[in-house]
Order: structure tokens, then sequence, then C-alpha cells
């Protein structure tokens, strides 16, 4: 049996999995095109959600090399997802 209502809660379950699956592929593909420590920077301010002043202090870089970092990979990582999406 499936939880909820049958149907509808069987197509949101798939949905949210499929988008999971997406992003998943296109957080890959941004990693294999930087530098291992920019997707660093990235995974632990967007994907962990640190707080860029945690970010700058737990990865020796400064605050300004994070919000670029960030700014530049959010960029590519959703032309990945178009990419993907189409």
């Amino acid at each position: 049996r499936l939880p909820g209502s049958g149907e509808g809660a069987f197509t949101a379950m798939w949905e949210e999995e499929w988008q999971r699956h997406v992003l998943g592929a296109a957080l890959a593909r941004v990693k294999r095109r930087v530098e291992a420590k920019h997707y660093q920077i990235f995974d632990c301010v967007v994907v962990k959600q640190w707080s860029a002043m945690k970010a700058a202090k737990e990865l020796g870089v400064n605050i300004a090399q994070v919000y670029l970092v960030k700014q530049r990979l959010k960029a590519m990582l959703k032309r990945e997802l178009e990419e993907i999406e189409r």
C-alpha cells in the first residue's frame, strides 16, 4: 500500500524523487567542471547551508571569495538544471 491518498500521493512522491535526481545530476556536472576548492565552498554554503562567515573560516578563504564562488556556481547550476530538463 502507498501512504497518503493513492495515485495523487504516488505522483507527488515520484515528482519529488525526480527533482532530487535532476538536482543530483546537475550538481555532479558542476562538480566536474570547477576546481575542487570552489565546489567545496559551494557545497558548504548552498547545500549544507553554512553561513558565508563559517565557510570562509572553516575553509581558510576570505568571505568575498565565498560570495563570488556561490554566485558563479549557482548560475552554473541553474544552466545545468535547464539543460537536463530539456
